[in-house]
């Protein structure tokens, strides 16, 4: 078989493999710019190639039978097409593929490009439950509108105050969605524009200055020798509640005080 055909699905199917390290590739005589390159281990790949303003450019399509030949010949139009009109189609493609990343990738994109704590990731990835519908969809897909339904549906299913900490979640991902290309604006921004966030009831626990010193030596008084260092430690290191209770004794440094 010649390098140039008219490309089928039989004759592509009975390419021969080129020996290992090898490569062939073929010309498609319907849409003579797409090609079909072939490599040593038999993976048949789909790619337009033409010069632009002299030097040959080669823009990937995909692998065959993944993409069909009609779907190559289309896509290989579309994309001459770009190259006329200047468009710089492999920073089309990166931006095409990085805005097709779904929500569930970009979660687990951000956690493991960030250190948090094993406390903090389990809290996200709990909050992130309420979005299991949205795993498969791209964030550039996610609309405001989404984003309202979203907040409305969590208050009445679970109260404002977790409507609110899921929904800041959805927004550090999002933010980190647009800050990696992979969204051109963040949909949980109107909820700041349109003041849907619900106002936070602030804890009323703080004890009055002139009640310190009694609740101190109370405390002095527990019996219960772990609870009595536990609450020492809050008042002296200004530490959060949860933060002391997942306090390991690898974070303690006794020689540096």
């Amino acid at each position: 078989m010649g390098k140039r055909f008219k490309f089928t699905t039989e004759r592509i199917k009975k390419l021969p493999v080129p020996g290992q390290g090898k490569r062939a590739e073929y010309q498609d005589t319907e849409q003579v710019k797409l090609r079909l390159r072939v490599t040593g281990k038999g993976a048949k790949t789909f790619a337009v190639l033409k010069k632009v303003e002299g030097k040959a450019q080669r823009i990937t399509i995909g692998k065959f039978p993944d993409i069909s030949i009609d779907k190559a010949r289309k896509e290989a139009q579309k994309i001459l097409g770009d190259l006329v009109s200047g468009v710089d189609v492999q920073a089309k493609k990166r931006k095409e593929k990085a805005q097709s990343k779904t929500l569930k990738q970009i979660f687990d994109h951000y956690l493991d490009h960030h250190t948090l704590k094993p406390g903090t990731v389990a809290d996200y990835r709990k909050k992130f439950r309420h979005f299991e519908k949205w795993n498969k969809k791209p964030v550039s897909e996610i609309t405001e509108r989404m984003v309202m339904q979203k907040q409305r549906a969590i208050t009445k299913e679970s109260g404002q105050t977790t409507a609110n900490t899921t929904m800041r979640v959805l927004r550090l991902l999002m933010r980190y969605a647009v800050a990696i290309g992979s969204a051109d604006s963040n949909p949980t921004e109107i909820l700041s524009t349109a003041r849907l966030w619900h106002k936070d009831k602030r804890k009323d626990r703080i004890i009055p200055q002139d009640k310190l010193k009694a609740w101190y030596q109370a405390v002095l008084g527990v019996e219960d020798a772990r609870g009595r260092v536990y609450l020492l430690l809050l008042i002296h290191m200004g530490l959060r509640m949860s933060e002391a209770l997942s306090l390991r004794w690898s974070e303690v440094d006794l020689k540096s005080k």
